[in-house]
C-alpha cells in the first residue's frame, strides 16, 4: 500500500515521466534521457518512501503499542499537564524509515494543537520545544495519553488526517511526516515500559508498554 498523502508527489512526476517518453521518442537527445531518468528515479523514491504496509497489532486491551517506525532516542519521567504524571518516549524516524504513524491504544482526541516553529535536526533535544509540531490528546475511559509530531530538518510538512471527537483504535493510522522526523509518546507512568533507549520499534506492531 501507499499513503494517500503520496499522490500530489506521483501524479505530477508520473505525468512528466510520460511527457518526456514521448519526447525522447521524438527527439532522442541526451538531455531528455537525463531528466526523464532522474525524473523516474525520483518517482521511485517517492513510491518507496510513501510505503504503507499492513501491520499486525498485537491483542490484549492494556497493551500499548509504537506510533512510528524508528529508534527510540530518549525515555523520560515527567508530569504531564494532560496525562500527570507521565513516561515520555521519543521515536527518532530517519530518511530510510516508514513515516505512517499508528495510534498508542484506543482513545477519543480531545484536542488537536498544532505549534509553528524551527526545523532543527529532530533528535536534537531542542527539536522537543522549538520545532514545528502537532499535539494530540486522547482519553479511553480514565486512561489519558498523548502524541506529538515533530517536523525534523528536511521533514517540514506534517500531516495529521484525524479530527477532534474522533474515536480511534490502537493501530489505526492517524497521519504521517515527510522525509525524516520524530514522534513523542506521552503515557501514563503506571505504563510498564518494554523498550529501551536504542531499541528498534515498528508502528501498531511492537510493544512499548503495558498498564499495570
Amino acid at each position: 500500500m501507499i499513503a494517500r498523502d503520496s499522490y500530489r508527489f506521483i501524479l505530477p512526476l508520473a505525468s512528466a515521466a510520460l511527457l518526456l517518453t514521448l519526447g525522447v521518442v521524438i527527439w532522442p537527445l541526451w538531455v531528455l534521457r537525463l531528466l526523464l531518468w532522474l525524473d523516474l528515479a525520483g518517482l521511485a523514491f517517492v513510491i518507496w518512501f510513501f510505503r504503507d504496509p499492513a501491520r499486525r497489532v498485537p491483542p490484549g486491551a492494556n497493551l500499548l503499542v509504537a506510533p512510528a517506525d524508528g529508534r527510540v532516542i530518549a525515555i523520560r519521567a515527567l508530569r504531564d499537564p494532560f496525562v500527570g504524571a507521565a513516561q515520555q518516549i521519543s521515536i527518532f524516524m530517519n530518511l530510510f524509515s516508514v513515516h505512517v504513524n499508528r495510534m498508542v491504544a484506543d482513545g477519543v482526541v480531545e484536542t488537536i494543537q498544532h505549534q509553528p516553529g524551527r526545523f532543527l535536526t529532530a533528535f536534537q533535544h531542542n527539536a522537543l520545544t522549538q520545532n514545528e509540531q502537532t499535539r494530540l490528546e486522547l482519553r479511553e475511559g480514565d486512561r489519558c495519553f498523548a502524541l506529538i509530531q515533530i517536523a525534523g530538518l528536511i521533514a517540514r510538512r506534517i500531516v495529521c488526517s484525524v479530527q477532534v471527537g474522533e474515536h480511534l483504535a490502537r493501530g489505526q493510522r492517524f497521519g504521517l511526516i515527510r522525509f525524516g522526523s520524530r514522534v513523542e509518546v506521552i503515557v501514563p507512568a503506571a505504563v510498564s515500559l518494554r523498550v529501551k533507549v536504542g531499541d528498534r520499534v515498528r508502528a501498531g506492531e511492537t510493544i512499548i508498554g503495558e498498564l499495570r
